[in-house]
């Protein structure tokens, strides 16, 4: 009986464009059991198609990227009313570079954020709803230091547990319409086994609508993912394309070495990501997120050749009293200049702008003057957002 009554419903939501968003890491299997072989491995946030009405057991039978049509288990997804994606529709969609478009020849500003949220998914006093409220409207969010998942993550030799703080922020920012790209393992200098502060993952929340991940030009930087020679923490390279095919561009999230000495490393790293760009195909490469960079001589020194940083005038990106340029957006002139706007980057004043979403009956404010920086960053952050723009709408110049 219970099935008879799910198969209209499924028929109906079938009919008008359902899709199922993967909530769960799982795997798309070529049939209705845990026995048979994989087809396709599946990262929350990635879109399968509906396949058919009929009930498989507790699957759902769907299409996932690369000719792999299969069946994934029921409660790893969740089934929504939405155009499917473009890798599953009859024309594929635009060839980045190619110069294929459905531009309106109207520019058009893609507005991104990047945003050291400290120690995302630890602690039970992250005001998860005002941050959130306040990157809503963003179509790019590039977040550093989420240091657990949502779900559940398996790997060879080792698992790692989501947690109930990471799945509150991620069912946040999905109820404001943005999918999310995930590194698929934490990184850190010694661990990246636990749930703690010593490793993080990656993670960039966009707007579908807006924007296309291509997650498989998308991955880390380099191995080993602990104890590198080069990092601290690997960083991952997100690629992207606006849905009328008028922009595709690469984004190295990083998390550069922090201690307040280690200037050589940072240039290290830079350096070494700056290569990185330099041999990939895509032209439009940046390199953003949370620098520690300390001053202005050192942002001079550390720069790559060929790049600038949207922060070339060292606004402080940090709370608190002892402001340090330690975010910014670093591009290629040469390729990005139109791309960008060079004018655009502001830190967003976080103290002041969470204050009105404050409970009163949960006593002072956090950053009343004189506040520890510390106790701030657990209820909200030790950065401040900082926002920026790319501009689409027009032919790809690459």
């Amino acid at each position: 009986m219970r099935a008879a009554l799910l198969l209209p419903i499924l028929f109906v939501l079938h009919a008008t464009g359902q899709v199922a968003i993967v909530s769960r890491s799982s795997y798309v299997r070529e049939g209705p059991s845990t026995a048979t072989a994989d087809c396709f491995h599946a990262q929350a946030g990635d879109t399968l198609v509906l396949e058919d009405t009929d009930d498989h057991d507790g699957y759902y039978h769907v299409r996932a990227p690369g000719d792999c049509i299969g069946y994934v288990y029921r409660n790893r997804v969740r089934l929504r009313q939405a155009d499917p994606p473009a890798w599953a529709r009859d024309a594929q969609p635009p060839t980045p570079g190619t110069g294929s478009t459905t531009a309106t020849g109207t520019p058009r500003f893609l507005n991104a954020c990047s945003f050291n949220i400290k120690f995302i998914g630890q602690g039970n006093s992250k005001q998860y709803l005002p941050l959130v409220d306040l990157l809503k409207d963003y179509d790019l969010v590039l977040v550093q230091e989420l240091v657990s998942a949502p779900m559940d993550l398996s790997y060879p030799d080792y698992m790692l547990e989501g947690t109930t703080q990471a799945q509150t922020f991620f069912r946040l920012m999905e109820d404001h319409q943005f999918a999310h790209a995930l590194s698929t393992a934490k990184t850190g200098r010694s661990n990246n086994r636990t749930n703690g502060s010593t490793s993080e993952y990656f993670v960039a929340f966009y707007k579908p609508e807006v924007l296309q991940y291509l997650r498989a030009r998308s991955g880390f930087a380099d191995q080993p993912l602990v104890g590198n020679s080069t990092f601290d923490r690997v960083p991952w390279t997100f690629h992207f394309v606006t849905r009328d095919g008028t922009l595709d561009f690469a984004v190295t999230n990083v998390h550069l070495a922090a201690d307040a000495g280690a200037g050589e490393q940072r240039r290290n790293e830079l350096a070494f990501i700056a290569q990185l760009a330099a041999d990939d195909a895509e032209p439009d490469h940046l390199i953003v997120g949370d620098m520690n960079i300390q001053d202005c001589d050192e942002l001079a020194e550390a720069l790559p050749p060929g790049y600038r940083s949207l922060n070339a005038a060292c606004l402080a990106t940090n709370v608190g009293v002892n402001g340090k340029p330690y975010d910014h957006v670093m591009y290629r002139p040469q390729h990005t200049g139109d791309d960008i706007d060079p004018h655009h980057f502001v830190p967003l004043h976080l103290v002041q702008l969470m204050e009105p979403s404050w409970d009163p009956s949960d006593g002072p404010y956090p950053g009343r003057p004189g506040f520890n920086v510390a106790t701030y960053g657990s209820f909200y952050s030790d950065h401040k957002p900082v926002e920026f723009r790319l501009i689409y709408g027009v032919r790809d110049d690459d």
